[in-house]
């Protein structure tokens, strides 16, 4: 760490300030000598400006090697994160996660625990590539512990973008478990993210219901790089197809009592970036009903990976126009015309779990 230049921030901006993971100087106020503490001692943080402030400097003053933490108290205005994605494009898994309240002074405070990483360090001699970035995470001393409740910035087609980790220990389409942690947006992508000033352009699902080979899972591959380049590829394909509705209103108290299951052959497809399907938006419906920018005409749902059953005169399956979505508005899983320009979506990635 540049400890020279924190203190200096640190003096100047009136905080006490520690760096997790390591020892740090404790500035009291305007003092002119700083004593060594402990990385238990925090940063109190006063205000937006003061937060958004000292994280540039902390990040900026961060080593490159490994993943880094700051322990910070303060209000909770204070923890905009935000700017670490905004000024730092080669900074990745920003996480925030939340360590209670307590009171300092007699006043309340939220305690928090921000991680980042850099990105784009060369290999270590005997390293085919960085431990923490591409498709394979490293050894497992390498990686991170995701918990349920973190929350990581990336930049989505421009956009930064919340993900939370609502599950820390994945299991995916096939039904195997990889020690992955899963992180969903905590926006709905409308579907004119593509439009300009001087054009409309709008993301439908796709020709027909058949995920693997629809528009929007194509979108989500070109983001994946940039996106996701840390990902872990997970299963994607589309092993069973569905009848029916949940109730309209139910909201988190959904039930699958309306719908039917078919199952479908195997279908290879695995992706870093990807839609959730009908059963995971069940099994996470407390998770998935309030997501940023619901609402718009452009983003009145989001689309799942799930396809509606239908039949050729023989009774064989065929893909159809039927796509199931995740109904903002009205409360309900339900099948939309693969047309709809008025379902955005709501993508989801897997980090490898320590």
């Amino acid at each position: 760490m540049n400890r020279r230049k924190m203190v200096k921030w640190l003096a100047a901006a009136g905080s006490f300030g520690a760096l997790a993971g390591c020892s740090g100087e404790l500035v009291p106020y305007a003092a002119e000598r700083p004593i060594e503490i402990s990385a238990a001692e925090q940063v109190i943080l006063q205000d937006r400006e003061a937060g958004r402030r000292f994280f540039m400097e902390s990040v900026s003053a961060a080593d490159r090697e490994g993943r880094q933490e700051i322990t910070v108290t303060g209000r909770e205005s204070a923890f905009d994160t935000l700017v670490i994605a905004q000024m730092f494009p080669d900074v990745i898994n920003i996480s925030k996660t939340d360590l209670g309240t307590r009171s300092v002074n007699g006043e309340l405070f939220s305690d928090c625990r921000i991680g980042f990483e850099w990105r784009g360090r060369a290999p270590d001699p005997g390293e085919e590539k960085v431990p923490g970035t591409g498709d394979q995470f490293g050894d497992e001393k390498d990686r991170a512990s995701w918990k349920i409740g973190d929350v990581i910035l990336r930049n989505v087609a421009g956009k930064v973008c919340r993900f939370r980790c609502i599950d820390d220990d994945y299991q995916d389409g096939s039904g195997n478990y990889g020690k992955r942690a899963l992180f969903l947006a905590e926006c709905v992508i409308r579907s004119d993210v593509e439009s300009t000033y001087e054009e409309r352009v709008l993301l439908s699902f796709g020709e027909d219901n058949n995920y693997k080979k629809s528009r929007v899972r194509k979108w989500l591959g070109e983001q994946e790089e940039n996106t996701v380049p840390d990902a872990d590829f997970v299963y994607t394909g589309t092993v069973t197809a569905f009848t029916g509705r949940t109730e309209t209103g139910d909201f988190a108290q959904t039930r699958m009592d309306g719908l039917r299951s078919c199952r479908l052959s195997y279908q290879e497809c695995r992706d870093r970036f990807f839609l959730l399907s009908l059963e995971e938006a069940y099994r996470y419906r407390e998770e998935i009903w309030n997501p940023e920018g619901k609402g718009s005409s452009y983003s009145r749902g989001f689309w799942l990976r799930t396809p509606a059953y239908e039949t050729d005169e023989y009774g064989n399956f065929v893909y159809g126009n039927r796509e199931y979505v995740v109904d903002l508005e009205n409360g309900c899983l339900r099948q939309a015309d693969v047309s709809d320009s008025g379902i955005g979506i709501c993508p989801a990635f897997c980090l490898p779990q320590a």
